[in-house]
């Protein structure tokens, strides 16, 4: 499966709730999104951000994390939208992140992994829009303070 990962915006936007989601382009119905408040992102934001290093950078990893770390083992390709971020470090604290998962290595080891915009017609940026526009309930996952908090450092 070629999965596309987008984002709702720049993550470092903390006026805006962030939706981060993944869609298959020859299987709509594989999809996974989560949502993060923007009143949750400020408060992190507020709190870590003079302790943490490329803070951002960071943070988005943590929502990747989150959105595909229980769907990697169905993943053929992983195309990643960076969405305001260094992409070089995004690829480093994913490889971080994910270091001791097997569906991970496996990826990374077969260059299957790219940092790149995904697009506007993709099904993840369709996705993301539905959500955007639709109901919150509709969302896989809403991440806690605690969920963030406890992988930043």
């Amino acid at each position: 499966m070629q999965i596309k990962i987008d984002t709702s915006g720049r993550v470092g936007e903390l006026d805006k709730n962030t939706y981060l989601a993944f869609a298959d382009d020859d299987n709509p119905n594989f999809k996974y999104s989560i949502l993060l408040s923007a009143k949750i992102k400020n408060t992190i934001h507020r709190k870590s951000k003079n302790r943490v290093t490329d803070f951002f950078d960071k943070f988005h990893t943590i929502l990747i994390y989150y959105c595909i770390r229980d769907h990697l083992n169905q993943f053929e390709n992983l195309q990643i939208c960076p969405e305001g971020v260094n992409e070089r470090k995004l690829k480093k604290y994913l490889c971080d992140r994910f270091k001791d998962n097997v569906d991970w290595r496996r990826l990374d080891s077969a260059k299957q992994i790219e940092i790149s915009p995904v697009g506007k017609k993709c099904a993840a940026h369709k996705y993301l829009s539905e959500l955007r526009k639709g109901n919150k309930r509709d969302v896989n996952q809403k991440l806690t303070q605690s969920m963030i908090t406890r992988l930043l450092k």
